[in-house]
């Protein structure tokens, strides 16, 4: 609590915290009642004669008491807060110390708590992304467990990449087993990170089958959950509208998800670098103002057609960043490309070379956006 100035100023609300409660000890004037009366609390003695002869003793009275009591309650909550923790307070707890009117007091803290960790939320996730960490493995390796998943090295994985200042992980698909025993909380994602502000990654049973991709925000205790609508040209109508309906959703400031395949929502024009947007995606790119397109993929993509689009995406002084697991075969050396105005910029990506011993399949590049 004492290394959170937001937890003080808002979670508290001094101003508002404290006099929530003075409403209930004195009634404040209403109309003629006493408005232009000097106030009925204790006066300072330095007030002119003329207007008090003696200020009054208002000490021993019941009024005065009351205010007292309820002062020092709420300065003994205090206490209360830093032994509970805001994030574990409950009703019960408060209950169980002060009763249950200081009990419908404190739910009225975890409100407004809750509501400053929503905002806090909304601000990381709009704030622009300038540095991402692109994290690949070889999906064919188990790890102890027998996962074949990024579970088991989750934690040191973003540390590292906090280490190296980045604000954003993009996992590639794949990343997160249903039967996992490691423990996937905004708790063991954002403890003790310095920089880290977002990690996306897929929740599924690799290498067989994949659920949905969450979206981890600082400061939101819950993911936004993604799901993938489509994979190829030749996909329904009505999953290619369910994508377009998303974009919102899956917008991230300036920055926007595009799952694997979905990038098939246009088509390339045989025998021409033009391209068949029946949608209108490239319209919803400017509606968005999108500056960046993340796109995690399971594994490698041969087709060339993939690789011009992700140029002709980055048109327009746009980036686009795709990242996927090792593992298919006949892939290429690097598990990563960016795109930028139209001209591929991979070479900006600092891969660090065998961060994992033990695990030299995993794959760590660093990309500052900056750079490009």
């Amino acid at each position: 609590m004492l290394g959170d100035a937001c937890f003080i100023e808002h979670g508290l609300g001094i101003e508002h915290f404290l006099l929530r409660w003075f409403k209930y000890c004195i009634e404040p004037a209403q109309d003629a009642h006493w408005q232009d009366n000097i106030a009925v609390l204790a006066t300072n003695e330095e007030i002119t004669k003329d207007i008090v002869c003696d200020a009054p003793d208002e000490g021993n009275d019941f009024v005065m008491r009351g205010l007292i009591h309820n002062v020092l309650d709420a300065f003994s909550m205090l206490s209360v807060l830093s032994t509970v923790g805001g994030d574990l307070l409950t009703a019960r707890k408060i209950n169980q110390c002060y009763g249950k009117k200081r009990s419908e007091m404190m739910e009225i803290w975890v409100v407004n708590r809750s509501q400053l960790s929503e905002k806090q939320a909304i601000s990381q996730s709009t704030s622009e992304i300038k540095k991402i960490a692109l994290i690949s493995h070889d999906f064919t390796v188990a790890d102890s467990s027998g996962f074949y998943d990024y579970s088991e090295h989750f934690e040191r994985i973003n540390k590292l990449c906090d280490d190296h200042g980045c604000d954003t992980i993009l996992y590639a698909l794949y990343t997160w087993d249903f039967g996992s025993h490691a423990v996937k909380t905004h708790s063991t994602i954002f403890k003790n990170q310095s920089h880290i502000l977002r990690v996306i990654l897929e929740v599924g049973q690799p290498p067989v089958s994949a659920d949905h991709v969450e979206i981890w925000v600082r400061g939101q205790m819950e993911p936004i959950k993604v799901y993938q609508r489509f994979a190829t040209s030749t996909s329904s109508k009505s999953d290619k509208h369910r994508f377009l309906d998303d974009l919102p959703t899956r917008a991230i400031g300036t920055a926007l998800l595009v799952i694997c395949g979905e990038t098939n929502i246009v088509s390339l024009v045989r025998g021409s670098d033009d391209i068949h947007d029946p949608y209108r995606f490239a319209d919803r790119l400017r509606d968005l103002r999108i500056r960046l397109i993340l796109n995690p993929i399971h594994d490698f993509m041969r087709r060339y057609e993939m690789r011009e689009k992700r140029r002709i995406y980055s048109q327009d002084g746009r980036t686009v960043v795709s990242v996927w697991n090792q593992g298919r075969g006949r892939e290429s050396q690097l598990p990563w490309t960016v795109f930028h105005d139209g001209e591929e910029r991979t070479d900006c990506v600092q891969d660090l070379l065998e961060p994992f011993a033990e695990r030299p399949d995993i794959r760590v590049g660093i990309l500052k956006l900056s750079g490009l």
